[in-house]
């Protein structure tokens, strides 16, 4: 499935391309469920072309999970037949097709617990939620750590990775959220929904801002004199720390693949959210194309 210009759902289209050859530390993977993410909509749309040029037909979906085929000559880590999962390099062609060339530092074996559909889901999501928890703001065990956004599909997996590095975890959701919250591993979940709600809390050690807006602002009230503001949203940025106590305001870059395989080892123990994935068999788009975007859909 592709698009020829930038533009809504509809000017998507099924077409033919030439079969993808890999080579070097590149695999073949046969595509058996592919994620649908806000990125894809963006970029569908044109809002990303300044940073992220494209030439057209685009091949959108850079999650998906399905079977090596062929690999490399220099691939070391895979073989024919492995059941796998992955994030794509945004330059390069996506996972909405048959077949997608894949560099062997951006797949994991996928978790026996989890079918594609599921595992096709994960990436994106898993690997923004380390990448800001690990890579930047380096939790600890012990360490207070505040989660906005907590119900969401990174804030999901935040949660789970922060208890498992023993972490005291403080979540902000919905009520509706609040027991499938502590379910997975919250100490304490805040409703964001009520005026003021961050004012229970203090010293926090580190802050994951999924939300951005005027709640990054306020989150920065809390945190403890060399605390971690780790950013995967917009609205709040490094300026922002000169006004309270951060020492250090951490923006993520995008999610590094080869994370896949430090999180693949714990999923086992882990929970999918159950309001994901929804799915529809990729032959339905030709009549309902996905128009708006939502972590954790897959194809």
């Amino acid at each position: 499935m592709m698009v020829d210009q930038y533009g809504p759902a509809q000017w998507m289209r099924f077409g033919d391309i030439e079969p993808p050859k890999p080579s070097g530390t590149q695999v073949l993977i046969q595509v058996m469920a592919a994620a649908v993410n806000p990125v894809d909509i963006k970029i569908r749309s044109g809002y990303m072309t300044g940073f992220l040029p494209k030439r057209f037909p685009i091949v959108l979906g850079w999650e998906l999970s399905g079977v090596i085929v062929k690999t490399g000559t220099n691939v070391t880590g895979f073989r024919q037949g492995d059941h796998v999962f992955a994030m794509l390099n945004f330059m390069q062609q996506g996972a909405y097709a048959e077949y997608v060339v894949v560099e062997e530092s951006e797949v994991a074996l996928k978790p026996t617990s989890v079918d594609h559909l599921q595992a096709a889901t994960i990436p994106m999501v898993a690997g923004a939620a380390y990448t800001g928890l690990f890579k930047l703001a380096h939790i600890r065990r012990g360490q207070k750590v505040l989660i906005l956004g907590a119900s969401g599909s990174v804030g999901w997996y935040a949660v789970q990775l922060a208890k498992i590095r023993g972490a005291h975890v403080i979540a902000t959701g919905t009520p509706e959220s609040a027991d499938k919250l502590a379910q997975i591993g919250a100490d304490m979940v805040i409703d964001y929904t009520q005026r003021d709600f961050l004012a229970p809390i203090s010293d926090i050690e580190v802050v994951l801002d999924l939300i951005g807006g005027q709640t990054a602002y306020d989150a920065f009230r809390v945190i403890d004199t060399g605390g971690a503001f780790a950013v995967n949203s917009s609205g709040a940025g490094p300026e922002s720390c000169n006004c309270y106590r951060c020492e250090s305001c951490i923006l993520p870059d995008s999610p590094e693949s080869a994370n896949a395989e430090a999180y693949s080892g714990t999923s086992r123990s882990w929970r999918n959210n159950s309001a994901f994935p929804h799915h529809c068999p990729i032959g339905t788009s030709r009549r309902h194309p996905p128009e708006t975007g939502n972590a954790g859909v897959s194809w």
